[in-house]
């Protein structure tokens, strides 16, 4: 059921029970139920003197999203709550599920003798106590409480987060790193990671229209003094490896292999112990340019990596096309291998400069 279906709903979840089993397990779940976040019908919280107990009924059944059906042997006695539950059956036939059975001092073979149709279906029941029923409801219902909170948040961060790319969509390159330069060093750390998160929040890629954005990332790191260009550049390394999406992962590619040449920089992928990571990145190269700049990445960090890297390189450089069919990894690659020689088996070695001639 899509987003706005499920906004078009009074309610998360319509109680239906028999009146004989409130006092026991049915007010006590639905107030859990209500703490936990969610919007329920239940006729102690919902009707009100005057109302039409039919129509408030069939109101609730109609704008409820799932209907949770506390069976029990009151309830197979009941002729309304049966009613209630063919009114939730009913709208199952969409194929949609609705129903969420709890047992109450019943089990399966019990359900069996009214309805095969319940009894087949995966139920909670109340011996195991009220919190986990709200906890094996939650695993399949959103409380409405939670779903508007995370829409509110995700809005305001939408409107953030396009305020900063477009005020830097708007500005020139010089522009960009007079602002680097001038601004405080956590006013300009705060606004990267607003930047990274954007790239990220709108799977961003290094067209024409975000130069921009991908300078400003590159050019935060390079224009800052020693200490805080590598406390900035350890930043970006955690968001690549942690949030970065495939369409940005390119472009920050880039900046890794120009960045990684300064010593300054090899120190943070040393401290993080991240060369190994970088070899996983080559790893999966997937386009012959792509593969040329994991490579120059490697060489750059060369000293950093260890046996065990080197015999993944040769690994991976055997098996994947797009590495030794890259003109652009061949020169770099060729320095790595004289590196692996004694540390990786000769016949590999063999194999893949015969395969990058």
């Amino acid at each position: 059921m899509s987003s706005e279906n499920e906004e078009s709903y009074d309610w998360d979840l319509f109680i239906s029970h028999a009146s004989e089993d409130k006092d026991e397990i049915v007010r006590p779940l639905a107030t859990a139920l209500k703490n936990a976040g969610f919007k329920v019908w239940y006729d102690e919280f919902t009707l009100t003197i005057g109302d039409s107990l039919r129509e408030s009924i069939d109101r609730g059944l109609a704008s409820s999203r799932y209907g949770l059906v506390i069976l029990s042997k009151n309830f197979f006695r009941k002729k309304w709550s049966k009613t209630e539950l063919n009114g939730l059956a009913a709208r199952e036939r969409e194929g949609k599920k609705v129903i969420l059975p709890v047992w109450h001092k019943i089990d399966r073979d019990y359900v069996l003798q009214f309805s095969p149709t319940l009894a087949d279906r995966l139920a909670v029941s109340t011996e195991n106590g009220i919190a986990k029923v709200v906890e094996e409801v939650l695993r399949v219902v959103e409380p409405s409480q939670k779903r508007k909170a995370k829409q509110a948040m995700e809005e305001s961060t939408s409107g953030r987060l396009d305020h900063v790319i477009e005020f830097l969509r708007s500005k020139d390159l010089e522009s960009i790193v007079k602002t680097i330069k001038e601004t405080s060093f956590e006013e300009l750390k705060q606004t990267l990671l607003d930047v990274l998160d954007a790239i990220a929040f709108f799977d961003l890629q290094a067209e024409e229209v975000n130069l921009n954005i991908f300078n400003f990332v590159y050019k935060s790191v390079l224009e800052r003094n020693k200490e805080e260009g590598s406390d900035l550049f350890e930043t970006l390394l955690i968001w690549y490896f942690q949030t970065a999406t495939p369409a940005s992962k390119e472009a920050m590619l880039e900046i890794f292999s120009s960045l990684t040449r300064l010593s300054q920089f090899k120190e943070v992928v040393r401290r993080k112990n991240l060369a190994s990571r970088f070899v996983a990145e080559f790893g999966i190269s997937r386009s012959y340019d792509v593969a040329g700049t994991n490579t120059k990445i490697l060489k750059n960090i060369e000293f950093l990596l260890s046996e065990a890297d080197y015999r993944k390189i040769v690994e991976f450089a055997l098996s994947n096309e797009q590495i030794w069919g890259s003109w652009k990894a061949k020169d770099y690659l060729l320095k790595i291998l004289t590196a692996c020689e004694g540390t990786v088996d000769e016949a590999k070695l063999e194999m893949l400069r015969n395969k990058l001639v």
